[in-house]
């Protein structure tokens, strides 16, 4: 067994040398190299761009938590201001008073 897998490697090896890379075919088999070559290239670019958009996207997604948070405080806030109570007492300090009687609606008619 072990040698069947030793012979698999050797003969794997005098393919690469002979035939691949022999000093006849070098010549003959550039643009194959050239091609396996360039692919690498692109493979490795083509990981490259994905792993920056890996990084772009977890730093947006902390913005967006930051963001989300502002979103909340500034709404509770909002909330809190607009509470009768509060509207009422900030009327108080312009010198209107709060009216217990309904409006009156008036109509324009033209």
């Amino acid at each position: 067994m072990e040698k069947g897998k030793g012979n698999k490697g050797k003969k794997i090896v005098s393919f690469l040398r002979n035939n691949l890379f022999g000093a006849d075919n070098t010549i003959k088999n550039g643009p194959f190299l050239l091609y396996i070559f360039g692919c690498m290239m692109l493979m490795i670019q083509c990981s490259h761009l994905a792993d920056q958009k890996v990084y772009k996207i977890k730093k947006l997604q902390t913005e967006l938590k930051k963001v989300r948070s502002q979103h909340i405080s500034y709404r509770t806030r909002l909330m809190e201001y607009t509470k009768p109570s509060r509207v009422v007492e900030k009327v108080k300090e312009i010198g209107l008073d709060y009216s217990f009687e309904t409006p009156l609606i008036v109509e324009v008619k033209e």
